[in-house]
């Protein structure tokens, strides 16, 4: 107690001398040196959480990423040059700048004028009123009482009407540049500026002098040890953007999706409370044998702080899984005076500057974050303008993509501008093809060609929102556009382009498949049968991106006779039909492996022991039922037949399997006419293995060649069913010992959606090891 009447009997002589003086040298405009003030302290935390959001923030979300912040917006400025004032507002300055400096501006201009500012950004979350009442007690002569407007820093930020930058101001003011047809509407900067005067006030509710009812003006001719000792230095040292919070520091997730933002009230209470609750101000800490604190106000029950009479130490707390974090030094002076005394020494700030600054930021940066209104931008179309040559009409247009703060559309009459080939032209409500008296939708006339690169970007005041990019695709077409042909005769297709770009790519299909790619603008090929044929090409640049397509429709007759050779149209001759048969044995015979793919919907009687007979319908049995059954399966030839052998594992491993495949196709090679397959499979060590045996019964044939000549084909639907007579696929699987356990068997398939596909290939994959006849399976192959 002694010591209390001491400070306050010492506090009423020197207050007078000390804080008129400390007001003179502020109004003087005299550089102060300690920081977070609106100097240097709370711009550069401005800056830094600007670089942060930008550099961090922007580029996570779904509809920043095509945003940027470096534009400029003019406004009504109150910066350093223009001097500070004790207690009156200076004549606006009318301005142009970046976001970045309006935002910085902000940190100066929420402390200006200086004593008037000085008493509303102070707010007590825990207690009523939460405006500051410190100061009644502090300031001579009654100046507290005087100047004191009972309001605190949440109402001065969100409510009260007598902050012009304020954060509901600002959105005005943004409503009102968007509406404006000027570019260059003064509300543009004044909005960044409320930006920035609010990230000021959500800063201060980082300092525990101002969550905390204390003035923390001097005592002694002592200033609160945390702002006054904390330099510029220190904020570049604890603000590098990237630095991580501790969990309790990081009230959740600030930036999570642009639906889902932090409520930016909501945030600035939780701030506050965190601080309040976890740090003491050099005239909060609690007093030895009083509830009351330094200041004459009643003590705050936390930070919990236990003072011991015999402790000399520092008093210290576990906190953001920091251990021995430190809230307070019992001092030396208690000593003396035979009564403790708690004291916020450098030590105590260097920790409080730690977690402090970095969330002074990062709350800064929130603020940024709810304040941004959502955009897409979106080209729709460009067509050739019919009423001038060489001119194309641009539509785009900008969708508002609701967020917390901005729910409802908003109509846009600047801002606008389209760039052809990095040529930037503005877009106004009086040129506006859509004519609308809004650019919410654009629709522009302007010099573009084949290939021509357009970008459709607003620009709200240096916040410049860009659509993807758009290129005027390339007219391709392919020579000849239709064809009446003939089966085994050559042809050749052009593709011819009006703006062939350097570099230029082909890639050329046959009924989606592709078939041939490269520079090289033409195709050749023949047809084997009778058909309708689609003939396809993609032209792309350099770089691989599309830039056109056409496609080439054939028909070859069924009744056209089959020529000898390309350019010959008589009938075909025995030996030439021998020359084919010939030809396709021999690229059958050149085939080392063959695939087989399955589906359809099946019944099938199921036998499981002991004598249960159901009948059961798949809904959809798809074969292989895995890539380890006939994918790529490895074969021989024997004339028109062919066999392979292939296993997996050794007969004593858990994934043992032995699979046989074996054929036959017609003498002239052109369809397949048998298929068996089967496999062993047993699990070493338990009690049972299976085998599998399928085979396929065909009626005439399936057809082998595909329409582009391949050993492909694929038979689908209703199709399947001329050639597909029945499908046996039957599944024992047995006890060891030789007990059958159960077994099934298909009776009958349904092909109305099902496909089946026999396909011969050169390659076999790259797991599969071995030669023709007798293969293993690769050892570095993990299924």
């Amino acid at each position: 107690m002694e010591n209390s009447r001491a400070i306050k009997t010492i506090r009423i002589i020197l207050s007078a001398v000390i804080v008129l003086s400390s007001f003179v040298l502020v109004g003087a405009g005299t550089e102060r040196t300690f920081g977070w003030d609106n100097v240097e302290g709370h711009p550069f935390i401005n800056e830094f959480a600007y670089n942060n959001f930008v550099g961090q923030w922007m580029p996570s979300d779904q509809y920043l990423k095509q945003a940027s912040l470096d534009g400029s917006a003019r406004g009504e400025s109150w910066e350093l040059k223009d001097g500070t004032s004790f207690t009156e507002r200076i004549a606006p300055h009318t301005r142009t700048k970046s976001i970045k400096d309006w935002l910085m501006e902000g940190g100066f201009s929420a402390d200006e004028p200086e004593l008037d500012m000085s008493l509303v950004h102070f707010y007590d979350p825990v207690r009523e009123p939460h405006y500051l009442t410190d100061s009644i007690n502090d300031i001579p002569l009654e100046m507290g009482k005087a100047y004191n407007p009972t309001t605190d820093a949440y109402q001065w930020a969100f409510e009260s009407f007598g902050n012009p930058f304020s954060f509901a101001n600002g959105e005005q003011n943004f409503l009102a540049a968007l509406a404006s047809k000027d570019p260059n509407d003064i509300n543009y900067g004044k909005a960044w500026r409320a930006v920035g005067e609010t990230m000021h006030l959500i800063s201060d509710m980082t300092i525990p002098a101002h969550v905390r009812n204390d003035a923390h003006i001097p005592h002694f001719g002592l200033w609160d040890s945390l702002e006054f000792f904390t330099k510029s230095a220190d904020i570049a040292i604890y603000g590098t953007p990237g630095t991580s919070l501790p969990a309790t520091s990081d009230f959740g997730d600030y930036h999570t999706a642009y639906t889902n933002q932090k409520d930016i009230r909501s945030l600035f209470r939780e701030v506050a409370t965190w601080t309040n609750q976890n740090f003491l101000s050099r005239d909060t800490v609690p007093q030895y044998g009083s509830d009351l604190t330094p200041n004459g106000k009643k003590a705050y029950a936390n930070p919990p702080v236990t003072i011991d009479p015999n402790f000399s130490g520092y008093y210290t707390t576990t906190f953001d899984g920091i251990d021995k974090f430190p809230l307070a030094r019992a001092s030396i002076i208690g000593f003396i005076w035979r009564t403790p005394i708690l004291v916020v020494d450098q030590t105590v700030c260097n920790a409080q500057r730690s977690v402090l600054i970095p969330t002074a930021i990062k709350a800064s940066a929130a603020v940024i974050d709810a304040f941004l209104p959502r955009f897409e931008v979106e080209i729709d179309k460009a067509e050739p303008d019919s009423k001038v040559e060489g001119n194309y009409v641009i539509t785009a247009h900008i969708k508002q993509i609701p967020t917390r703060e901005w729910q409802n559309n908003v109509n846009i009459r600047n801002g606008a501008h389209i760039t052809v080939d990095a040529k930037d032209t503005a877009v106004t409500t009086d040129n506006n093809l859509d004519n609308n008296n809004n650019l919410n939708t654009i629709r522009y006339s302007l010099p573009a060609g084949a290939g021509s690169k357009i970008t459709v970007y607003y620009n709200f005041g240096g916040y410049k929102i860009s659509s993807p990019e758009f290129k005027i695709p390339t007219t391709v077409s392919i020579d000849p556009p239709t064809l009446d042909g003939e089966p085994n005769k050559d042809y050749t297709f052009t593709a011819k382009t009006d703006n062939p770009p350097s570099g230029a790519q082909y890639v050329w299909s046959l009924d989606g498949k592709q078939v041939q790619s490269g520079q090289n603008n033409t195709f050749g090929t023949k047809f084997a049968k009778a058909g309708g044929y689609t003939i396809g090409v993609k032209l792309s640049d350099g770089s691989g991106k599309e830039l056109g397509t056409a496609t080439a429709s054939v028909n070859i007759p069924s009744n056209t006779p089959t020529s000898t050779s390309s350019g010959n149209n008589s009938s075909t001759a025995p030996s030439a039909q021998s020359d084919t048969t010939k030809n396709h044995m021999d690229m059958l015979h050149g085939m080392s492996s063959i695939s087989v793919g399955i589906s359809g919907k099946h019944t099938y009687k199921v036998w499981a022991a002991p004598n249960n007979n159901a009948t059961r319908i798949s809904q959809k049995i798809y074969f292989p039922e895995n890539e380890l059954e006939i994918h790529s399966m490895p074969i021989t030839w024997n004339g028109t037949s062919f066999s392979g052998t292939y296993t997996i594992g050794t007969t004593t491993s858990w994934l043992y399997r032995l699979y046989k495949v074996s054929g036959s196709v017609s003498d002239d090679g052109s369809n397949l006419i048998s298929l068996s397959h089967s496999f062993v499979s047993t699990e070493s060590g338990t009690y049972q293995y299976d085998d599998r045996t399928v085979k396929i019964s065909l009626s005439g044939g399936i057809p082998i060649w595909g329409p582009d000549g391949t050993s492909f084909n694929t038979i689908k639907g209703a199709s399947v069913s001329k050639y597909v007579s029945s499908i046996s696929d039957i599944y024992n699987n047995y006890y060891t010992g030789g007990e059958k356990k159960d077994h099934y068997e298909y009776a009958s398939t349904d092909w109305s959606d099902g496909s089946i596909s026999i396909p011969f290939s050169t390659k076999l994959d790259p797991w599969v090891t071995g030669s023709n006849g007798n293969f293993v399976n690769n050892p570095n192959y993990k299924p």
